[in-house]
């Protein structure tokens, strides 16, 4: 049988942690958590299940060089690209469709975030072990790893559970993105709920046959592209540029009725995409993290990407970031409001600014 794989993806812009994340250098290849980068981590935790040469990454040509110079040990000829970011459906399709080109219909891979957190990286190695090897193989076309929920959050994905006789292993009945704050509490309060991850286990060969069946353009034009990087490879510094498939990438699945099945674990699970969650995976680091210097000071969130010491005397309820050009300081109260984050950044590019940005 084909030894499995894996695809980080690695394009998104964590506009929601700006200007910790910036057009430039967004969250997975900056310094959010520890002393290492959030794709640096995630390659790590891999490593222990999947050799070098069979890892992947996926991004765009923007950050090709990022990728390049993130001192993670993945061969250059292993990097997927876009030509613009075209959204997390589109290059979950690409990667499968690249694999298909690669290993054939039937190699499990496993794809996942390059932006996250994981507390017990132990237990995380431990089970995407278990799938890759193939102990939950029940059929399903997609096997989704769940994180339980600890608290109500309306920036999530949530997935509603049907039980099955193996413990911690679940049907997906319906997937809740970003719900209302109530629906979430009611769904956490349910027992039978999970958050999605966005790590997934799959074949090429059941994924594309689902997208054809429901967004047949759109797969015949990747395909076609997974091909051609397959085939020319000096060509593979140009990335995909056709038209993005909207929505969640699981949507086409739950739209055909395929099977989709959860695996339920506790590995202190965090996307990182707000400034509260931030703080949070940084305490759990405790003295592992060089702390700032803030006396007489509450809730802070105080981040140094450029090694500068930050010491923040008697203030409260603030962000504070230093890059190696600007030093930004926000109201944490509204730091995590997309519309306030939105009209700042309008202010600065207004300004004259746009490297800032």
């Amino acid at each position: 049988m084909t030894e499995p794989v894996a695809v980080v993806l690695a394009g998104g812009k964590g506009q929601r942690l700006w200007p910790l994340s910036r057009k430039n250098r967004p969250k997975q290849f900056v310094s959010v958590v520890s002393e290492k980068t959030l794709i640096q981590t995630t390659v790590d935790r891999l490593l222990s299940v999947f050799p070098p040469e069979r890892i992947y990454i996926s991004t765009t040509e923007k950050y090709l060089s990022d990728v390049c110079a993130a001192n993670i040990p993945v061969p250059e000829e292993n990097i997927i690209l876009e030509r613009r970011p075209l959204g997390p459906a589109t290059a979950f399709v690409l990667a499968h469709a690249v694999m298909q080109q690669l290993h054939g219909d039937n190699v499990r891979v496993l794809t996942c975030p390059s932006d996250h957190y994981v507390q017990d990286p132990a237990e995380f190695e431990r089970t995407i072990a278990e799938l890759a090897d193939g102990v939950f193989e029940n059929g399903a076309t997609v096997t989704v790893l769940g994180a339980k929920p600890t608290e109500p959050d309306d920036r999530l994905g949530y997935m509603r559970l049907e039980p099955t006789k193996t413990p911690d292993f679940f049907h997906a009945v319906t997937l809740s993105e970003k719900p209302s704050l109530e629906e979430a509490k009611e769904l956490g309060e349910s027992g039978v709920a999970c958050w999605n991850t966005a790590n997934y286990l799959a074949k090429p060969g059941a994924v594309l046959e689902i997208l054809r069946r429901v967004y047949p353009i759109h797969t015949a034009e990747i395909v076609a592209y997974a091909k051609h990087w397959v085939d020319d490879v000096d060509e593979r510094t140009y990335g995909y540029d056709g038209v993005p498939l909207e929505g969640h990438e699981l949507d086409p699945f739950f739209i055909a009725d395929a099977e989709v099945d959860v695996l339920v674990r506790d590995f202190g699970w965090s996307d990182v995409g707000t400034w509260e969650r931030v703080l949070q995976a940084r305490e759990q680091l405790g003295p592992e993290l060089p702390a700032a210097l803030i006396p007489d000071s509450r809730n802070i969130v105080a981040i140094s990407t450029d090694g500068r010491p930050i010491v923040a005397c008697g203030v409260e309820d603030l962000v504070i970031v230093s890059h190696d050009d600007a030093v930004y300081v926000l109201n944490r109260s509204v730091a995590s409001s997309l519309e306030s984050v939105k009209e700042w950044r309008a202010a600065v590019a207004g300004a004259g600014e746009e490297g800032l940005l």
